[in-house]
This record gives structure tokens, C-alpha cells and sequence, in this order.
């Protein structure tokens, strides 16, 4: 169950680092993409330091 949840964060990772070079064009998306990436990673952070999150 961790590692699929793992799996998903990479994947939402992947998708927001291939959508960031057409996302620079557009600010209003940049800034969606840029709140998207901050939340996975603080998920991220919080499911490496704490296993029992989920």
C-alpha cells in the first residue's frame, strides 16, 4: 500500500516536470502546477518521516 501511494507521488511529480515547460508560458497554470508540486512534495516529506500517515 506505501509504495503504490509512493508511486502515485512520482507519477503526479513526472506529469508536473513535463507540463512545467509549457506551464512557463502561461502564468495562471505555472501557479497552479507550482501549489500542485509544493503540496506532493509536503505529502512527500510527511510520508518519509511519518510511515503511519496513511
Amino acid at each position: 500500500m506505501e509504495y503504490i501511494i509512493l508511486l502515485c507521488f512520482l507519477y503526479i511529480l513526472g506529469i508536473l516536470f513535463l507540463n512545467l515547460k509549457r506551464a512557463i508560458k502561461n502564468k495562471e497554470m505555472f501557479i497552479h502546477i507550482l501549489i500542485a508540486f509544493l503540496v506532493v512534495l509536503l505529502y512527500t516529506v510527511l510520508f518519509i518521516y511519518n510511515k503511519k500517515l496513511f
